[in-house]
């Protein structure tokens, strides 16, 4: 039984919109492009790539769809989009030139047996991802892409928190000993046992196996550690970021859960009250990761995050995002034996392209102000027997940028061209 899954009800729906809209909006002004990949992949692409510290951490990270097909490869559902891109062909366009993508789609991860009540989950991703760029112009824009993306979706009280896990080079700069231990190793931010670990599951922490993260228990901010390279793109990073207004904090401890990052990461998160820090967006450069699997030099950086934690936020803060995105006609009668008239009156308006909305049941007298405030169209056409008669209807109308709805009798043979003028205005 598959507990933990993703119901999106159609009160919740404008939300999704409002967000898909904010999406798609910047990443065409950034000039990303979409791709999709298949939700059933290839096991081996996982487990190829990445280890586990524990079997806790391994049945974490995959669904329980396990499909074995005629020629014995074993598929899953989709448990992460940065692997399933890295195996399309946009691996190859970027040998040469650079590729900017984003993608936005279900992934699926499975908790293991003892958690009983809640096994499964699905959860909706969206990242978006530069590949074969190293260059400082690359590391900035992805950062600003993703502070666009949260002030525009109403997160104004983001903090921006940026770190650097360094090179290989870095590595070797900071071992103080001759068995190249690391000098002052720091702890890192895994969860310590199982209990802890669910609650990390939206990026469920994995090892790579070609050491990712050479310096992962270093502190970024620390000169000592950093080589030359890495301390100048660093500086050069957070000169660029005072001279754009771009406000952000050093944090010398961050640490994401996917350790395949290196060199820059970065966490955007908000305050859900006094204390409380919620991670909205998280990312970082991945060089390491792409090059293995590209097997040539291949940068990259980009980030991730889940579109059900965004709309759980915006549902907290209410905002004020309507429902009705697009010009809506609701057409309803208080007087019986109208069904006739509704249906000819809808057939006319969407040979107009017009989205109506109809109300089979007869409304109440008393309650066509409440009907009319509910489904929050812009026009309501109300057909009433006593002005049928006389060739009429009510028709009550918002006008751009007014709340009160404006109400009066027109002819039958006016409705279209009102509408149409109703619209234009709107």
């Amino acid at each position: 039984m598959i507990d933990q899954v993703c119901n999106i009800m159609p009160e919740e729906m404008p939300l999704c919109y409002f967000i898909e809209a904010i999406i798609h909006k910047y990443m065409k002004l950034y000039d990303f492009h979409e791709v999709q990949t298949s939700i059933l992949q290839p096991l081996n692409l996982f487990t190829n790539v990445l280890s586990f510290s524990t079997t806790y951490q391994k049945e974490a990270f995959f669904t329980h769809g396990l499909i074995e097909l005629e020629d014995e490869q074993k598929y899953c559902l989709r448990p992460e989009w940065t692997l399933t891109v890295l195996n399309t062909e946009i691996v190859a366009r970027a040998k040469a030139e650079i590729q900017k993508i984003f993608y936005t789609g279900p992934v699926f991860h499975r908790l293991p047996k003892e958690h009983q009540k809640q096994p499964y989950r699905q959860y909706h991703q969206v990242g978006a991802e530069i590949y074969g760029s190293a260059s400082l112009v690359s590391d900035v824009e992805i950062i600003l892409l993703a502070v666009d993306l949260v002030k525009n979706m109403g997160f104004n009280n983001f903090c921006l928190e940026i770190n650097n896990y360094g090179c290989e080079d870095c590595k070797k700069h900071s071992c103080s000993s001759e068995d190249g231990s690391l000098s002052k190793p720091r702890a890192h931010s895994k969860p310590e046992s199982k209990q802890d670990l669910p609650h990390l599951l939206h990026f469920t922490p994995v090892e790579h196996r070609i050491d990712s993260s050479p310096i992962l228990k270093q502190s970024s901010a620390d000169p000592n550690y950093l080589c030359a390279q890495c301390g100048k793109s660093f500086q050069d990073l957070k000169k660029t970021l005072i001279n754009l207004g771009t406000p952000f904090t050093i944090n010398s401890s961050l640490q994401l859960t996917f350790n395949f990052y290196h060199r820059l990461i970065f966490k955007i998160s908000c305050s859900t009250n006094e204390t409380d820090q919620i991670t909205l967006i998280q990312g970082g450069r991945f060089d390491y990761l792409a090059s293995s699997l590209a097997h040539f030099n291949l940068p990259a950086v980009g980030f991730t995050f889940d579109v059900d934690q965004m709309i759980a936020l915006l549902k907290q803060r209410s905002l004020p995002i309507s429902s009705r995105s697009d010009f809506c006609v609701g057409i309803f009668a208080v007087s019986e034996n109208m069904e006739l008239l509704i249906l000819q009156i809808n057939q006319e308006l969407h040979g107009q392209d017009i989205n109506t909305t109809l109300l089979e049941n007869i409304i109440p007298q008393n309650q066509i102000e409440t009907t009319i405030e509910r489904y929050q169209c812009q026009v309501y056409l109300i057909l009433r027997a006593d002005l049928i008669l006389s060739g009429k209807l009510l028709i009550s109308y918002q006008e751009q940028q007014q709340e009160e709805y404006l109400q009066e009798k027109i002819r039958l043979s006016e409705i279209l061209g009102k509408i149409k003028k109703i619209k234009k205005n709107y």
